[in-house]
């Protein structure tokens, strides 16, 4: 069933406990820069606030990639990535209106949420209910 991330700043206690949640699914490790969500601080440590695709309508990610890597998966509501074809250009980053899209240094390939396939682990793991999968 196709889900969407919902975030919730003003919930946010910035334990980064969702980067970390992330990354280990997606790759193994506890290393939030490989995190697909992103704790973000501004007000010098005051206001903390998680960062995700939120798998908007414009998909401005979608449509700046120049060889069809992305995609929407209808079934999960996630932008999808097909690392094969993509060749690290980073159009999907630049294009991204809400910082949302980070580029993987080591392999050149963007960082982008699939919502872990319509369950994501970083809601799981919130312990301030800041994130929330809304069913849609």
């Amino acid at each position: 069933m196709p889900v969407k991330l919902e975030i919730h700043p003003e919930k946010c206690v910035g334990c980064r406990v969702c980067e970390l949640a992330c990354s280990f699914k997606k790759t193994g490790a506890f290393n939030p820069d490989l995190s697909r969500i992103q704790v973000t601080v501004s007000n010098p440590r005051t206001v903390m606030y998680p960062v995700a695709c939120i798998q908007c309508l414009e998909q401005a990610c979608v449509k700046a990639c120049p060889v069809g890597a992305l995609r929407k998966d209808e079934a999960t509501n996630a932008i999808v990535l097909d690392r094969e074809v993509c060749t690290g250009c980073g159009l999907c980053v630049e294009s991204c209106p809400y910082s949302a899209v980070r580029m993987d240094e080591r392999t050149r390939k963007p960082l982008i949420c699939d919502l872990c396939g319509g369950d994501p682990e970083c809601v799981k793991w919130c312990p301030s209910a800041a994130l929330e999968a809304k069913k849609i």
